[in-house]
């Protein structure tokens, strides 16, 4: 789970992300010949394979997120959890597990990739990409106000994803994925070194995680 990331879910490893993103391009579209026209005029030394190759890059670092990441973010904001982040109710030295009821995780991601040469913005691939993670028989360990262990539990996980060209001639969508229901089972006590810090109720903390129905 914890090496399973957003490029992993979506894109074969044999073609990369932006093999399979040039593969919906055309070549003759207005918006990739703009951008190779504008890129040809700030730095026409620089090749479009080049491009292409630290494109591929980027978008590879920006969708390097695991599931692991997005269903923590989620925990850590749950009501439930919050009561741990007191010390004076539940000192350091108390580690507790906090079983977690059926429940889903829903989540939106909006990285983007932008083109850039001498400070001048030529373009971008923008990509909005959503989750539903399907959580059943999750326990955590929860010490010192931090999660620091995911004991048991399994996953279902869908999604979809968009990718959006965008140059000065305007914007179009190049790309739409949907993946199906996949089952993953979470490996038995994954130890978080540093732990994740829940913070202490307020305003902005999440209600009860949403069940699945």
């Amino acid at each position: 789970m914890k090496d399973l990331s957003l490029a992993k879910l979506f894109f074969s490893k044999a073609r990369g992300t932006g093999g399979q993103l040039q593969e919906n391009l055309d070549p003759q579209d207005v918006h990739l010949v703009a951008l190779k026209s504008d890129i040809a005029e700030h730095l026409p030394e620089l090749s479009w394979k080049r491009v292409e190759k630290e494109l591929d890059t980027k978008l590879g670092e920006v969708l390097n997120v695991g599931l692991d990441e997005v269903m923590l973010a989620a925990w850590k904001k749950y009501r439930g959890l919050c009561e741990y982040a007191d010390s004076t109710r539940h000192p350091p030295e108390e580690a507790i597990l906090v079983p977690l009821a059926r429940h889903t995780v829903s989540s939106i991601h909006r990285p983007h990739v932008d083109l850039l040469i001498k400070d001048v913005s030529l373009g971008s691939l923008c990509l909005d990409i959503r989750l539903a993670l399907a959580l059943e028989g999750v326990v955590l360990k929860v010490q010192g106000g931090k999660i620091r262990d995911v004991c048991a539990g399994s996953c279902q996980v869908s999604g979809t994803l968009q990718c959006t060209i965008r140059s000065r001639v305007g914007s179009k969508e190049i790309l739409s994925l949907k993946k199906g229901t996949r089952k993953l089972r979470l490996p038995g006590a994954v130890h978080l070194a540093h732990g994740v810090a829940i913070p202490a109720p307020g305003p902005l903390t999440a209600g009860p995680l949403v069940p699945e129905r």
